[in-house]
């Protein structure tokens, strides 16, 4: 049941939130309307112990007003699992820039067809904090052949 899950995942947000972090973040123009301020390395210590699980991943995403929910939602996607339409729609999706980094970061650098998808970010003007966020990624970590 991944409603008992995401229970359990937000009492870890909440035992894990940053106030300062949290006002940084909306002080920064953050899209978030809930904003727990949870660093990264504990999301990221969540993310391993969980593992790749794309129902809780969509599940996540769909949470769309809170931050760290959506964050975590990028770790949990199998990058090679999910259709390029299904990539593009996560970049459609994005709330602010951090956002659009994790989704970089965590999946769309990750995929064979990275270079690919780049190039449909950049034919859509409305893509562009996704497209900023991968190619500033793929500039920095995919290795030409």
């Amino acid at each position: 049941d991944p409603s008992m899950e995401i229970k359990e995942i937000k009492q870890y947000f909440f035992a894990h939130r940053n106030g300062i972090t949290a006002d940084a973040l909306r002080k920064g123009g953050s899209g978030f309307r809930t904003i727990f301020g949870v660093e990264l390395p504990p999301l990221s210590t969540l993310a391993r112990s969980i593992g790749y699980d794309a129902e809780l991943a969509g599940a996540l995403w769909q949470d769309r007003e809170v931050r760290e929910s959506r964050l975590l939602s990028y770790w949990l996607m199998d990058p090679e699992a999910l259709t390029r339409q299904e990539c593009l729609e996560l970049a459609a999706g994005v709330r602010d820039r951090e956002d659009a980094q994790m989704l970089a970061f965590r999946v769309l650098k990750r995929r064979s067809d990275a270079t690919g998808i780049l190039a449909d970010l950049d034919a859509d003007p409305q893509l562009d904090l996704a497209a900023a966020a991968l190619r500033q990624h793929l500039i920095r970590h995919i290795r030409t052949e």
